[in-house]
């Protein structure tokens, strides 16, 4: 079924669907989007769903999601449910005419990522999932430099970041949020994609090889895993991630990239942002030549910015930044670690 509207959407509809922790960056960034209208907010707890109504203005609250697609008033969903839920809403929101934004990762399986975006083909809607990163200036500025050969080639992107497990029990269930290799990781995955792309066309991987562990008995999922994820470009992404350390454990984070013209990284020494508005701006810092460089831009809201994409897309009625497609290759790449640390072997990804 294509949707069609006889009147130009100057304002649309939004259905907020799960009120838990990361709903609240959505509902401020809908706050300050002009072209947004916070029409409906679900939760299955109805003392959540009527806080959440009354916090953000919301013009109704259901605990039945199913209820809320019968509104004409609703012209998309903003799924924001644990992942193992994502599909079934993302169905039936499609085959109620609404277009989809649901949060990252897209699914748990690709076939339930292939349902979601089927359905959505099929019914003529938009869908996109919440890849913020394609948003942030700061890592836009940050893949600029990579793309423009500021680090030669290839480039190696690191990612070190460990860490206990969120509080929700959830996230580290292996039916319900897949651990960090699925959940956390697929931000890295999709921008490596990015970094590593051009204009023409984003990169892809082409091999992994992994090493996975489970430190925390309590978790079902893989809460521990370093991968090397090898691109189509001659670039790579090197990953160390846990969400498996205890409480008190302080590990260091790095996010960086290296190649063979220099040292690519995030923030600046004091004497630079000494007399620079620090909440405004920030700074990446390029080393390898005679002395370092360093790029001043201006910081954003990605969120605000990425739910204002979608909301554009559909109102001019474009494709969104981030595709379906997008989404099931990001948790290609992750079920591919799991499944070359699962076996001990390199996995070889396939190109539709």
């Amino acid at each position: 079924m294509t949707i069609e509207r006889e009147d130009f959407l100057e304002k649309v509809g939004v259905c907020l669907i799960g009120c838990g922790g990361i709903s609240r960056s959505h509902f401020r960034a809908y706050a300050q989007i002009k072209e947004a209208s916070l029409v409906a907010v679900v939760d299955i707890d109805e003392n959540r769903a009527l806080a959440a109504q009354e916090e953000f203005g919301a013009h109704h609250h259901f605990t039945d999601y199913t209820r809320a697609l019968e509104s004409d008033e609703v012209d998309m969903v903003d799924i924001c449910l644990p992942t193992h839920l994502h599909a079934e809403a993302a169905v039936a929101a499609a085959q109620s005419g609404k277009h989809i934004l649901t949060e990252k990762p897209i699914a748990l399986t690709l076939e339930d990522a292939d349902r979601m975006s089927r359905a959505a083909s099929e019914a003529g809607v938009k869908f996109t999932v919440g890849f913020g990163l394609r948003f942030s200036t700061r890592m836009m500025k940050f893949a600029q430099l990579v793309r423009e050969g500021a680090l030669g080639r290839p480039v190696v992107f690191r990612v070190v970041n460990s860490r206990r497990a969120p509080s929700n029990p959830w996230y580290t269930d292996a039916k319900k949020g897949g651990g960090p290799v699925i959940d956390k990781a697929v931000h890295t995955y999709d921008i490596c994609r990015y970094l590593f792309g051009s204009s023409e066309a984003l990169a892809e991987p082409t091999s992994v090889y992994a090493t996975t562990a489970r430190f925390q008995e309590t978790h079902s999922a893989i809460d521990t895993a370093s991968a090397v994820v090898n691109f189509d470009s001659g670039d790579s992404l090197a990953m160390l991630l846990s969400w498996g350390l205890p409480p008190d454990a302080k590990a260091t984070s790095i996010q960086d990239a290296i190649g063979p013209q220099g040292h690519l990284a995030f923030g600046a020494p004091p004497e630079v942002t000494k007399d620079v508005d620090t909440r405004k701006y920030s700074f990446i810092t390029l080393t390898g030549g005679k002395e370092p460089t360093y790029h001043k831009f201006e910081s954003n809201s990605h969120m605000k910015d990425q739910l204002h994409s979608f909301i554009k897309a559909i109102i001019e009625d474009t494709e969104p930044v981030v595709t379906a497609y997008d989404g099931r290759r990001a948790l290609e790449m992750g079920l591919a670690i799991l499944e070359s640390g699962r076996t001990g072997r390199v996995f070889k990804f396939t190109h539709k």
